[in-house]
């Protein structure tokens, strides 16, 4: 579904003389070892699909992502999340960070860290990040996915 927040063809609508766009849809995430191409997981196909509401430039994504292979990822790597349906927004606008509500399969290593992902500035990617009270913030590698890993994630940003 997509159009105009209003009264059909005006511009005189519910918040006034300003038009509106309203879009929603699906995506479908990759799991990567890097920003921009790189190496990518086999996705489960129970697990691969996101969904996108579009207000005006205001972009929220969820979706439950998992794999079932992560073979020829390189593990020091960042893990991402690529494919965003919409550029992210550049400069102090566009940074925003999401923490997962779900997760198995994520080998951290100790109780206690809770796991999201940033938004990249400009880009139509999220890099993996966990923070734990001790550490602060470090970036989720690849080794820290097992090959059935999945997150269930919620996002809002800002497109470009």
């Amino acid at each position: 579904m997509s159009g105009i927040v209003g009264a059909v063809g005006s511009k005189s609508g519910v918040i006034g003389t300003t038009e509106l766009d309203y879009e929603e849809g699906t995506w479908t995430p990759v799991l990567s070892d890097a920003s921009s191409g790189g190496n990518t997981a086999t996705l489960n196909a129970s697990y691969d699909l996101g969904r996108y509401v579009k207000v005006g430039n205001q972009v929220t994504l969820t979706g439950l992502i998992g794999s079932t292979a992560i073979t020829g990822m390189t593990t020091g790597n960042g893990m991402y999340l690529q494919g965003l349906p919409f550029t992210v927004a550049s400069g102090n606008e566009g940074y925003v960070g999401s923490c997962f509500g779900y997760g198995l399969g994520l080998a951290t290593g100790t109780a206690g860290y809770n796991v999201g992902c940033y938004a990249q500035n400009g880009a139509t990617n999220c890099l993996f990040t966990y923070w734990s009270v001790t550490g602060g913030t470090a970036t989720f590698t690849v080794a820290m996915w097992t090959a059935d890993g999945r997150v269930m994630f919620n996002l809002t940003y800002i497109s470009a």
